[in-house]
């Protein structure tokens, strides 16, 4: 399960199985075992204090970050609210637990740092990009931008695959065509018989 640093009010899913790994159902705050976070690296482990809550859909647990918040789902599994601690850093955490008759199973806990709020911005201007319908056009003659917008990028190299691309030898250029035949920009190739040397591109024709 992935979190992202510093985010807080957190629950996750776990399951109760007894010896023989059947669900265990039924469980209150008063009777769940043992549990405790351990985050990875030389980190003690930290118990949590279940805390019953009226429903599944109840706010977060004991409130203050401490977390524990617990009530059953059905089948042996459990919502457990999640101590803010954990979330501090980015890392790995694991929720331990267990008692005879009542073992804890829950996924792995992965803190990092997802999508920033002021990353959304540039996200949503290449899904717009990528994810519209409309036709792309292919970059006019001239020198390729130092900074290609995403469409820029895309086409020129979509164009190296599909377009015609040509070697003169005369002048050492490999040119590279449009659709309709015209050469947009060029790229001067030397060889002095030890290094071969690629030229940034220039316009064509």
């Amino acid at each position: 399960m992935f979190f992202p640093v510093g985010s807080t009010s957190n629950s996750t899913i776990i399951q109760i199985v007894n010896d023989s790994g059947i669900e265990v159902t039924g469980l209150v705050a008063s009777t769940f075992p043992t549990i405790e976070y351990a985050i990875a690296g030389p980190n003690a482990a930290v118990g949590i204090t279940p805390v019953d809550l009226t429903l599944i859909t109840s706010p977060y647990g004991a409130g203050s970050g401490v977390g524990g918040g617990v009530k059953e789902l059905a089948f042996g599994y459990y919502r457990l609210d999640l101590p803010d601690a954990i979330f501090a850093n980015q890392g790995l955490a694991r929720i331990l637990g267990g008692v005879s008759g009542k073992h804890v199973i829950c996924p792995e806990i992965i803190v990092m740092n997802l999508v920033r709020s002021n990353d959304l911005a540039t996200l949503s201007q290449i899904s717009g990009q990528v994810l519209r319908g409309d036709q792309l056009q292919e970059p006019a003659q001239g020198i390729p931008p130092t900074t290609p917008t995403f469409e820029q990028a895309f086409m020129y190299l979509f164009m190296k695959l599909v377009r015609q691309v040509t070697f003169d030898k005369t002048d050492n250029f490999e040119k590279l065509f449009n659709n309709a035949g015209v050469v947009i920009s060029k790229t001067l190739v030397n060889d002095d018989g030890t290094t071969l040397t690629r030229h940034p591109a220039v316009s064509g024709p």
